[in-house]
């Protein structure tokens, strides 16, 4: 389920694009490493935002660090699992 909501963030890119592009593809190289680890949500509160609405966010922003990335990735795998649950 995860890589689906990955596959789904990767597609939002593509057809998506705009001045932020690079930025976007430089940050799903970042996200296919940290999301695909084992991650370890423990004591991270997760970021929920739309993957475009994070996208734009952490584009706009001087620096967005890894563990802006490990929050939405552990927010991803939150919704992941709540959808889960309400099938």
């Amino acid at each position: 389920m995860l890589g689906y909501n990955l596959l789904a963030f990767c597609c939002v890119l593509l057809i998506n694009p705009s001045e932020g592009r690079y930025c976007g593809e430089k940050l799903m190289q970042k996200m296919n490493t940290l999301c695909t680890k084992q991650l370890d949500c423990i004591n991270v509160e997760p970021d929920l935002r739309q993957p475009s609405m994070f996208l734009r966010w952490c584009c706009s922003q001087s620096t967005c660090t890894e563990l802006d990335l490990k929050k939405f990735c552990c927010g991803l795998v939150l919704k992941a699992k709540l959808s889960l649950n309400q099938t």
